[in-house]
C-alpha cells in the first residue's frame, strides 16, 4: 500500500491568529493520535507560540511530555537553548526533557527552519536519515547565534522527526521565504526537504 502524503500549508499573517493556529494543531494531533510527547524548538520563530501557551495555559500541554530538540554543546554559550526555555516557557521549563542522550522518540514534532535549511541542528551535508548526535555547526548557523568558530551542537535530526506521527513546520519572516521555496522544490537536498514527504505535515507561515 502506498503512503498518502498530506502536506498542508497555511498562510497566517496576524500574529495572534498565527499562534492560535499552531496551538490548535497541537490540540488536534494529540486527539488524533493519542500523542503523549512532542519535540519543541528554541529560537525567535516559536516565541509567539510560547507566549500563547504561557497566557492561555492550554489543557493539552498538561498531558504532553515536551522534548528539547537541540542545544549548543560547548563554548561560552553552552546550553543556550535550555536558558531560552526558562525565559520563554517558565511555567513549563521544569517539565521539559532537555537534550540528554538523544534517544527519546516523540509522537509529534514542532520545528523551525534555519536560514540554511536546517531543522534543529541537522545541518546541510549530514545524512538524510541522521537521528541524533553531536555536529559541528556551520558558519551561517554560528553567525546567526553569535557563536565562536568550531562550536558544536547536540541535536535530533530528520531521522527522528520523520518518525513522528505528525509534524508542524513553523516559518516566520520574509527573510525565510527564499529558503522555504528551495525546501519545497522537488528533489531538494536541503535537510528540511527530507520531511516534505512525511504523511502528516503542516507548514504555517506568515507569507
Amino acid at each position: 500500500m502506498n503512503t498518502i502524503v498530506v502536506m498542508k500549508k497555511k498562510i497566517v499573517q496576524d500574529q495572534k491568529e498565527w499562534a492560535l493556529n499552531a496551538s490548535s494543531w497541537v490540540d488536534e494531533k494529540v486527539k488524533t493520535y493519542g500523542a503523549k510527547s512532542i519535540y519543541i524548538p528554541a529560537g525567535e520563530t516559536p516565541k509567539l507560540l510560547y507566549k500563547d501557551w504561557e497566557t492561555r495555559k492550554p489543557d493539552v500541554l498538561s498531558r504532553l511530555k515536551m522534548i528539547q530538540i537541540d542545544d549548543v554543546q560547548d563554548g561560552p554559550k553552552k546550553d543556550l537553548f535550555k536558558t531560552f526555555f526558562y525565559e520563554e516557557l517558565p511555567s513549563y521549563a521544569d517539565r521539559i526533557e532537555y537534550f540528554g542522550n538523544g534517544q527519546t522518540q516523540a509522537d509529534l514534532g514542532i520545528l523551525g527552519l534555519g536560514m540554511n535549511g536546517h531543522v534543529a541542528f541537522h545541518e546541510p551535508g549530514l545524512p538524510a536519515n541522521f537521528y541524533s548526535g553531536c555536529v559541528l555547526l556551520q558558519d551561517e548557523t554560528r553567525k546567526n547565534l553569535a557563536l565562536a568558530e568550531n562550536t558544536w551542537g547536540k541535536t535530533y535530526g530528520a531521522g527522528a522527526f520523520y518518525r513522528c506521527k505528525a509534524l508542524l513546520l513553523i516559518v516566520r519572516g520574509l527573510a525565510k521565504k527564499n529558503i522555504l521555496e528551495k525546501v519545497l522544490q522537488p528533489g531538494s537536498q536541503i535537510p528540511a526537504a527530507t520531511l516534505m514527504s512525511h504523511p502528516d505535515l503542516t507548514i504555517i507561515t506568515d507569507f
